[in-house]
């Protein structure tokens, strides 16, 4: 299994061979999707992941990084979404946990898991996954939009595939303004206590 680290410009040496840089890739699967559709106007790119048994997607513009996991320090007064905080690089990174956000059975970490560090907004959100795995181009016209969904405010739509319906997430849905403010304050106090 290969650990993934986009990055769209180093920020860090990696280690050799454990790493991919978001280049390398976005070129790989963008010249995938573009010999298969000629009309690649209108195209987006997805991250695809895998949360328990589900596989979605992060629209690869609001992806900054995907690592391998990282050891996370809890973060009290947070949301109840909120798994706990990362140092990266310095910077205090709040980790959402996907699992309790869908509603789904949560489990401890694990050493294959990765974080998809995202824009959320203003601040940097890093969302823990069991795996990323891909990345998709897609015409903009194959992302069917999902308004009768239950979860429609974190979906901006669905992608048919052979194998299968895959839900694309809008990650800059996933903290509801009073989260976003408590979260605020868990971090204040985090920065505050830090030597």
């Amino acid at each position: 299994m290969i650990n993934f680290i986009f990055t769209g410009q180093p920020s860090r040496p990696a280690p050799a061979g454990r790493c991919i840089t978001y280049g390398a890739i976005r070129d790989q699967y963008t010249a995938r999707a573009v010999t298969a559709s000629a009309d690649s106007v209108g195209a987006v790119q997805v991250l695809v992941v895998h949360v328990a048994t589900m596989r979605c997607g992060f629209v690869l513009d609001d992806v900054i990084e995907v690592l391998p996991a990282l050891e996370m320090a809890a973060l009290p007064g947070a949301p109840e979404v909120i798994g706990g905080v990362i140092d990266l690089r310095g910077a205090l990174v709040p980790v959402l946990d996907l699992r309790r956000r869908l509603g789904l059975p949560g489990r401890p970490p694990h050493v294959d898991d990765h974080v998809v560090v995202c824009h959320v907004g203003a601040r940097s959100v890093a969302i823990w996954v069991d795996r990323a795995a891909d990345v998709l181009t897609i015409a903009r016209r194959d992302l069917a939009p999902l308004d009768d969904v239950a979860q429609a405010g974190y979906l901006p739509g669905a992608i048919r595939r052979d194998d299968g319906l895959m839900l694309v997430y809008d990650v800059r849905s996933f903290l509801a303004a009073d989260e976003a403010l408590r979260l605020d304050t868990a971090l204040s106090s985090a920065q505050r206590s830090r030597p």
